[in-house]
């Protein structure tokens, strides 16, 4: 018998520590594959390319295989960016004769724009295929198609800035001549009937632009809005559409006097980057002025990204996301995120940047320096959209009136602006929570008193058991329940339903009454604690009187309909799937949980104690109260601590029965999305090791700490009650 009893206590003990070892291998796995979230990008040099003297253009294909790069010789130099050597030159023929001024790229595009010294501009198509050999290398060729020449200006005037934009039906050109004057070049792609390509061109000046007073240009990557930099610091923007029109003036520099010295527009085409020649560094968009009385729409400086120390000479967007590449007068180059506002990185000047190149693929920076070098760098920087105030601040997002928290992890474009912000998640988790806990703790612990302390031990030999098998019933039939049956038809008996909770408490207390006034011969009949049984009908009775009701209240005091007068009066609206829903489905789930708990603490207060208040005098409620209730203080605060953590974690319930919409409202008619829920809609959306996948991590660690933390709480409150009130 000894052997056996240290056998079982070896495996109690083993089995014990298996399961804390067990949920601390979760925690560390769960927090490893959040980590990287919040980790700093890497950068790092892979070689140098030397020769390439007054770099206009720098580029690089998707594999960072071959790179290219435009400087004043009519030819396209390619270069191998990880060995440091030429590779070939592509000669411009029809351009032979002069020396390229200007050279832009389409963003996202294999399409390029130059301009030459004797006012001439051409549009080249660069493409780049990979090439796979037979003993598994890759290499990438470069294929050029050299499109239609077209002259701009008077005489010979040579192209002083040139921006690009290229799209399937056509492209949009912006070019400035050495006297000052923009041009904006049209090329239109129409297709027949019969399916033959027609390309329509048109060239028009800029009116509204002073000579010689640009300073920036930029073409959004749609072609719909071009912007024009100036030397006071102000920024033009024109819409264009069938011909351009002016759309505002902004301030793009804070300080007045100092020019923009760099313009970039970001993926998606809404928001402009403002670099200034005091260094600082801005994106814009369009968006409702609230000083406005109309609300109408202007250009807002929604992110101030940095200031660099000296002024901004290059900016090179990415074409994956929000993020952009910078370079100031020092040559220092730095790494920034539109979104958030963040500088992520930055490298030291090695010499005057003449161009730079973001990889296609957010994976690597070129920089080209005035000593005719281009460095290639290596670059890891996975999650760059994710910072704490991304996660839980306010951030002003495109398309927004102001600064907001949102949840929207996908879109439909690759344009889509992420949005991670958790707050709406923890506040729906809180909401959902707060109302099943209003619902099930009232009735769970009422219950628990009465069935210990009043009701017959027969029936509360029934009662328990049916009461404990509600626990095992699986939350997703819960689910589907509340919001496949009680959600739609709660929708139209909402007056009832309330009026039904009004009446029960005034039925059972007018019960009460007549039992007390029922002669004692009819009363004596029913054994002490069996009363309860008469209740069941009443309940049904006020629940039925509440829904025969319900119309005749709605029509009296909400004008016939409940939902409409809501809406008008208050602003409310209401949804089908809300807090009711849920509060009514997840409060059924945590009720059997709290119940069994409250009961077992209230039924283990010795009898003593209960005998010696009644026999001092006091009455059975009395006692219940005043005595029982604080000596089972502990354990019924445990119970409701449990209560609370099924309800935190619940999944199918609150997946099913609310609209999962992230909003932050505490109106009991709207839905709400939790934690738990959220996690659940989005793993099927989540590509491996993503953004997505890493804040789900995160959202699941944030449930284990909320469960922590609330557990932690719980058991030192439950010690000093028990301290308190005794050891029972």
């Amino acid at each position: 018998m000894i052997l056996l009893d240290r056998a079982a206590g070896l495996g109690i003990m083993g089995g014990g520590a298996f399961i804390v070892l067990a949920v601390i291998g979760i925690l560390l796995f769960v927090v490893l594959e959040a980590y990287p979230l919040f980790r700093p990008a890497k950068i790092w040099p892979i070689a140098t390319t030397a020769g390439l003297a007054d770099v206009r253009l720098l580029g690089v294909d998707e594999y960072r295989d071959l790179a290219y790069a435009l400087g004043s010789a009519p030819s396209i130099r390619l270069f191998d960016p990880v060995g440091g050597k030429t590779v070939s030159d592509l000669p411009l023929d029809s351009l032979a004769g002069a020396s390229l001024t200007a050279a832009a790229a389409s963003p996202r595009h294999d399409r390029l724009v130059v301009g030459t010294s004797d006012g001439r501009i051409q549009e080249i198509d660069l493409g780049f295929s990979p090439v796979y050999h037979e003993d598994g290398r890759r290499t990438t060729e470069a294929e050029m198609e050299q499109g239609r020449v077209r002259r701009i200006g008077e005489g010979t005037l040579s192209v002083r800035r040139l921006a690009f934009s290229s799209q399937d039906a056509g492209s949009v050109t912006l070019a400035e001549t050495s006297d000052g004057r923009i041009y904006v070049l049209r090329e239109v792609v129409r297709t027949t009937l019969v399916g033959e390509a027609v390309r329509e061109h048109a060239a028009l000046e800029l009116g509204g632009v002073k000579p010689s007073r640009a300073t920036a240009l930029a073409v959004s990557e749609s072609g719909r809005a071009i912007f024009v930099g100036m030397e006071d610091g102000g920024v033009q923007a024109w819409s264009l559409e069938e011909e351009p029109r002016f759309l505002e003036t902004f301030q793009g520099v804070e300080k007045p006097g100092v020019p923009v010295t760099a313009l970039a527009v970001a993926i998606g085409g809404n928001t402009v980057i403002v670099g200034g020649g005091d260094g600082s560094l801005a994106g814009w968009f369009r968006s409702r002025d609230p000083a406005s009385p109309q609300g109408a729409k202007r250009f807002m400086p929604v992110h101030r990204i940095a200031t660099l120390p000296s002024q901004v000479v290059a900016l090179a967007p990415s074409g994956r996301d929000r993020g952009f590449v910078s370079a100031d007068g020092s040559g220092a180059v730095r790494l920034h995120f539109l979104t958030n506002e963040r500088t992520l990185l930055a490298l030291a000047g090695d010499g005057a940047v003449r161009a730079l190149a973001f990889a296609p693929k957010a994976d690597g920076i070129l920089v080209a320096t005035e000593s005719g070098e281009a460095r290639h760098y290596g670059l890891h920087n996975p999650h760059p959209e994710i910072s704490l105030r991304a996660l839980f601040g306010k951030i002003w997002y495109e398309g927004y009136d102001r600064p907001d928290r949102v949840w929207q992890s996908t879109g439909g474009s690759d344009e889509f602006e992420g949005k991670f912000n958790l707050v709406p998640l923890l506040f729906g988790t809180i909401k959902g929570t707060l109302y099943a806990l209003l619902f099930a703790v009232p009735i769970a612990l009422l219950a628990a008193i009465y069935a210990s302390q009043f009701l017959h031990h027969r029936i509360r030999n029934v009662l328990k058991p049916a009461i404990e098998i509600m626990a095992a019933l699986p939350s997703v039939v819960l689910g589907l329940i509340a919001g496949l049956f009680l959600a739609p038809r709660l929708e139209t008996i909402v007056p009832g339903t309330i009026f039904s909770l009004v009446l029960l408490p005034v039925f059972f207390l007018g019960a009460s009454i007549l039992w007390k006034v029922f002669p004692a011969r009819w009363t004596d009949r029913f054994p002490t604690g069996t009363e309860v049984i008469l209740l069941i009908p009443i309940a049904f009775l006020a629940i039925w009187s509440g829904q025969a009701l319900g119309p005749l209240l709605e029509r009296a005091l909400f004008a016939g309909d409940f939902r409409h007068w809501l809406n008008g009066a208050h602003g409310v609206r209401y949804d089908q799937r809300n807090c009711i829903v849920v509060g009514f489905a997840m409060g059924f789930a945590v009720i059997p949980i709290i119940f069994t708990i409250c009961e077992d603490a209230l039924s283990a207060v010795p009898q003593g104690l209960v005998s010696g208040s009644i026999a001092c005098g006091a009455s059975r409620w009395q006692t219940a109260l005043q005595i029982v209730l604080p000596a089972a203080g502990s354990g019924i605060f445990s119970a409701i601590m449990i209560g609370f953590g099924r309800a935190v974690g619940e999944t199918m319930i609150v997946l099913m029965a609310t609209g999962n919409t992230p909003i932050m409202d505490w109106s009991i008619f709207n839905g709400m999305r939790t934690l738990s829920a959220n996690i659940a809609v989005e793993v099927p959306e989540a590509p491996y090791r993503g953004t997505l996948y890493r804040v789900l991590f995160f959202s699941g660690f944030l449930l284990f700490l909320t469960t922590f933390i609330v557990n932690t709480a719980a058991e030192v409150i439950r010690l000093r009650l028990k301290r308190k009130y005794g050891n029972y």
